[in-house]
């Protein structure tokens, strides 16, 4: 009884923590809708500018010289010849040239501050749009993308792009494969004046749910076909929605109320309890559609009131059993899969002695995000973190891990 008595104050504690935490949780995510019409704004004005700046101009503007000596000259020296061979007879050529050469600017910047891979990547676009103007690579692909996306003009006909169509071309830019490439590709955009909402929404989408890049824009084909069969009168702000709406279904098991960026997320969190989702990224706010399976790792088998500092079976971080079947599944000793669990999911104090299944009813709220890197452990793993309380026998079948590896 006493045990069970327990159980029962933490559950309350739980869920006072929860109400309070999501009054925060209000509270900020209000001043970030604010804050986000503001950008919105900002950016809406700032694309209109740099739209008009390439639709007027066809001379290319000057970009201040910068001197680089060593390996990286030769390269870059090669690349400005190409640049000074683009003739502007049009204004998809002026375009073409205007973009390489504030590529090499950049390049040439990011080598100075010691940014290589950047500075290579850089590099490698200004030579590859100065191919496309002097006629050496066709105009398809990651080249055209990143032209169309940052002009806001079809680079063959000339033609006036929508901010969606611009969008999408901006994932061109983000089909190499690796997130690091994209990020690369959606920070030239940046700099250079490109339309990147729905590049940006790919990203997140993907941060949130750990899907690689390739596969969430494999799940957009079908949106944007129905979106090109259909009338371009549509409101780009709804094709957007159903393009997220898309993404979100690469959760099917859940309902899939939000998303959220980490920050936001971890102000949920007393002020002294060390951020427990990857700054920089973005979670969900999750609801379970039916009964769910979790587990639990602890450092105890049991509530103990005589030991402070250690992980409980009953707690609101939970994780996937699938998640975690590579380590199960894995010829490493028990003891090797606890320091691995302990590291990956950056468990505080000692490696994880127990596991408990945790069933999670229908209904109940979840957040869903990366792990922060916390008490020297790593970063990047899914894990879950309830909202809502739930009964404290659903916290159940605490057995050693070693017992959980045999089963």
């Amino acid at each position: 009884m006493d045990v069970m008595n327990r159980y029962r104050a933490q559950e309350k504690a739980f869920l006072d923590g929860r109400v309070d935490a999501g009054r925060k949780s209000t509270a900020a995510m209000r001043l970030r809708a604010e804050s986000a019409a503001q950008a919105l704004t900002h950016a809406s004005n700032a694309m209109a500018r740099i739209n008009s700046e390439f639709t007027e101009t066809t001379e290319l503007k000057d970009t201040p010289e910068i001197v680089i000596r060593g390996e990286f000259a030769a390269l870059a020296q090669n690349v400005e010849r190409k640049i000074e061979r683009i003739e502007t007879f049009s204004p998809q050529a002026a375009n073409m040239k205007n973009l390489a050469s504030k590529s090499l600017f950049e390049a040439k910047q990011s080598w100075l501050a010691g940014l290589t891979e950047d500075a290579r990547f850089y590099l490698k676009i200004a030579e590859g749009v100065a191919d496309l103007a002097l006629g050496l690579d066709p105009v398809t692909g990651f080249y055209r993308s990143l032209l169309e996306t940052v002009t806001g003009h079809n680079a063959v006909t000339g033609e006036t792009l929508s901010n969606l169509e611009r969008g999408f071309a901006a994932m061109g830019v983000v089909t190499a494969g690796t997130t690091e490439q994209a990020r690369r590709g959606l920070r030239l955009i940046a700099k250079l004046g490109g339309h990147t909402e729905i590049a940006e929404r790919v990203i997140r989408v993907g941060e949130a749910t750990g899907q690689a890049i390739p596969k969430i824009l494999d799940g957009l084909k079908g949106a944007y076909d129905k979106f090109r069969a259909g009338s371009k009168a549509k409101e780009d702000l709804k094709i957007l929605a159903a393009i997220e709406n898309s993404l979100i279904r690469q959760m099917p098991e859940f309902k899939v109320l939000n998303i959220l960026d980490a920050e936001s997320i971890n102000l949920t969190y007393r002020p002294e309890f060390h951020p427990p989702f990857q700054t920089w990224t973005h979670g969900f706010e999750i609801a379970t559609m039916k009964k769910e399976r979790f587990i639990r790792f602890s450092q105890l088998s049991g509530p103990n009131k005589h030991t402070t500092g250690l992980s409980e079976p009953i707690g609101g971080f939970l994780a996937r059993e699938k998640d975690v079947l590579d380590l199960k599944n894995s010829k490493m000793s028990a003891e090797q899969i606890r320091e691995a669990l302990k590291a990956r999911f950056s468990i505080k104090g000692d490696a994880p002695l127990y596991i408990s299944d945790v069933i999670v009813p229908e209904g109940k709220r979840l957040y869903s995000g990366k792990v922060m890197a916390n008490f020297g452990g790593q970063e990047g793993a899914m894990q879950y973190a309830l909202i809502d309380g739930i009964p404290v026998e659903n916290f159940y079948k605490t057995r050693r891990i070693e017992d959980w590896l045999a089963e």
